[in-house]
């Protein structure tokens, strides 16, 4: 009977497994995860049985029963169809090297297995795991083009494909096809992980219009900036408006930047980002003419105000004065320019 455990800080205390059912209680709650007492004291015993038949040897670490934990969480069936739905995202049509892409995955980790599906597979990678037939043999070793499955790299711009926004997610159909692999962690991540499953979810991958995330900026508890950009649709700012606007028990206001429809333009952040409070970067060729709508909720419908802002100090007014002490009409522009000084506005509903 395990009676004792290494501590984060080296010291050894008694091993009590009712900790780690507080510890995964906790876990649920934290997340408002719909999971009750009895099911973190049986995730408790399955890490306890486990420990008492030797899964650590020594006295475990508080770490090691960490670790314990999360293999308990994890689903077999979940690693079949993250691995099924990579190879379909990837464009294998080849029957027979999806089949030996399914060997050579399987005898992965699973932390070996995300970082491979984010590295990309090689040919000269799954040299070894061949069918013994000829065209196997000649396509892995052809010099044409490494890659069975291309990279990546763009995944070290994490916002892109989801972001998080209040206590809710918003998971991205991003642009194009290549980047849109990306967001297929985040669909796994918000789907079955215990701690963040049950997150509000503003926008889904599976939606037909496209929506990134560095056109997303959270200027305030209340506002929302969303650039209508190259790479985020219209169509895709109107479905996100509503369901954030309808849902959100914060969030009241969302304004839609309209900026250049080109890649040195991108995404709104590359144009224009808070930085602090009251403080934005800005490019400067936006400064000259921009056009905001500003998306509000009235009566279940989304209700839209389009405005023309014209002349430079308009924008810039919003690097000078912090949000909070903005009077009245500005703050409720969130940092933009009195009505007045907007050269003329329109309201429809959509």
């Amino acid at each position: 009977m395990l009676k004792t455990i290494i501590k984060r800080d080296g010291r050894t205390a008694e091993f009590h497994p009712q900790k780690i059912a507080d510890a995964v209680e906790k876990s649920f709650q934290a997340c408002a995860a719909m999971q009750d007492r009895a099911t973190a004291e049986q995730i408790a015993a399955t890490v306890v049985e486990k420990l008492e038949s030797g899964a650590i040897e020594g006295t475990p670490t508080v770490e090691g029963v960490q670790d314990l934990v999360e293999e308990t969480l994890a689903e077999p069936d979940v690693r079949r169809e993250l691995t099924e739905q990579f190879l379909d995202e990837a464009g294998l049509e080849n029957h027979r090297i999806r089949e030996i892409l399914q060997d050579y995955f399987a005898e992965m980790d699973d932390g070996a297995l995300v970082d491979t599906m984010m590295a990309g597979v090689r040919k000269s990678d799954i040299r070894g795991f061949e069918t013994g037939k000829l065209a196997d043999y000649l396509s892995f070793r052809s010099d044409e083009y490494p890659f069975l499955i291309d990279p990546m790299p763009n995944l070290y711009f994490t916002r892109d494909p989801f972001a998080t926004i209040g206590t809710g997610v918003s998971l991205h159909r991003m642009h194009t096809v290549t980047r849109n692999r990306e967001t297929l962690f985040g669909k796994f991540i918000f789907q079955y992980h215990p701690v963040y499953k049950d997150a509000p979810k503003w926008y889904d991958r599976g939606e037909t219009s496209s929506l990134e995330g560095g056109d997303i900026l959270i200027l305030s508890p209340e506002v929302l900036a969303v650039g209508i950009s190259q790479r985020t649709e219209e169509d895709s700012i109107d479905k996100f408006a509503h369901t954030v606007l309808s849902i959100s028990k914060t969030f009241k206001k969302i304004l839609a930047f309209n900026i250049p429809k080109s890649r040195s333009f991108m995404h709104l952040d590359t144009v224009f980002t808070m930085v602090d409070r009251d403080k934005f970067t800005v490019h400067p060729n936006i400064l000259s003419e921009i056009t905001v709508y500003v998306m509000e909720l009235v009566d279940g419908k989304v209700h839209i105000r389009e405005s023309w802002i014209r002349h430079t100090q308009t924008v810039r007014h919003i690097t000078a004065v912090p949000l909070a002490e903005i009077p009245g009409p500005v703050r409720e522009w969130a940092g933009f320019p009195p009505v007045g000084e907007v050269l003329q506005t329109v309201t429809y509903h959509n």
